[in-house]
């Protein structure tokens, strides 16, 4: 989940790797504000769809919280 001040919204994450993004997908030729670039590999930065950005109120250097339930998951190997 994602929140901001009192707004929370459930969401998905993926991880990218900034550099090589632009050659995989459109998604920097959709982003609206801000711009891959201005990621940085290692660092905690978020891009946010315009729907989700607009339901939390958020704009673009605002900082959110990232909230992941505590969990336990048994894996094979």
């Amino acid at each position: 989940m994602l929140s901001l001040g009192q707004s929370v919204q459930g969401v998905m994450v993926r991880g990218i790797d900034p550099a090589r993004e632009s050659g995989i997908t459109e998604l920097s030729d959709k982003m609206k504000k801000g711009a891959l670039s201005d990621l940085r590999g290692g660092e905690f930065a978020i891009v946010l769809g315009t729907d989700l950005a607009r339901a939390l109120g958020v704009m673009v250097g605002d900082k959110v919280m990232l909230i992941a339930p505590q969990g336990r998951s048994r894996l094979r190997a």
